[in-house]
């Protein structure tokens, strides 16, 4: 069930290694746009508002969103960069999702929601940090494998709430769907291990991440 607590377990269960390997989310990009980009929908004065309205509008992504707010709830905030998974908790123990400030309408709603996905999963990224600072993950390579593992499970969840999506509005502008947006396009024809030769910079940020862990300051 998306947003499951639970222990990651990619290596000791085959059938979600199999499904790791080749998720087939083929639905098409969804669209999304802003009262000034023709769409019938209103225009949102903030990330909460835009929040509410896909709440509203979407019942899976609801669903989500109000199992999230069981463990604590969330707030989005812009930020100069996002960097992986997208979220954070900040000092005081709050989920936070990260949104870039220089993004405007379609793109920064499709932001939201990609993060707000990933952000579904944060109970399973923090158990799998909890094995490294335990010292019971001694290999940084399976750390990043698992972290894909995770991420491409809250991708095709991203892309379910898009389908969803896609049934309320049209095509969504094609400059609004840049890296490191996630299509399920993309999740049907390549492998984590596959998206992270494309992206080595991923696979550089968590190991750097799992280096942290294990050794804090």
């Amino acid at each position: 069930m998306t947003d499951e607590v639970r222990p990651d377990s990619t290596r000791s269960n085959p059938t979600h290694d199999q499904t790791m390997k080749k998720l087939t989310y083929f639905t098409p990009f969804i669209a999304f746009a802003v009262t000034c980009l023709g769409a019938d929908l209103p225009t949102f004065q903030n990330d909460v508002a835009a929040d509410a309205w896909l709440r509203q509008n979407l019942p899976r992504f609801k669903q989500s969103c109000e199992n999230l707010e069981k463990r604590g709830g969330y707030e989005y905030q812009s930020v100069a960069a996002v960097s992986f998974p997208g979220f954070r908790f900040n000092n005081a123990g709050k989920l936070c999702i990260d949104v870039p400030v220089d993004l405007k309408g379609t793109a920064r709603v499709i932001r939201l929601l990609q993060n707000r996905s990933n952000a579904g999963h944060a109970a399973r990224y923090k158990l799998l940090d909890g094995e490294v600072t335990a010292g019971k993950l001694p290999d940084p390579e399976e750390y990043v494998g698992r972290c894909m593992a995770i991420y491409w499970e809250a991708m095709g969840d991203f892309g379910s709430y898009l389908a969803d999506l896609e049934k309320i509005v049209g095509a969504i502008p094609q400059d609004a769907l840049q890296f490191p947006c996630v299509s399920p396009k993309v999740l049907g024809e390549v492998t984590p291990e596959q998206y992270l030769k494309m992206h080595p910079e991923i696979a550089e940020f968590l190991r750097a991440r799992y280096l942290k862990l294990k050794s804090p300051q």
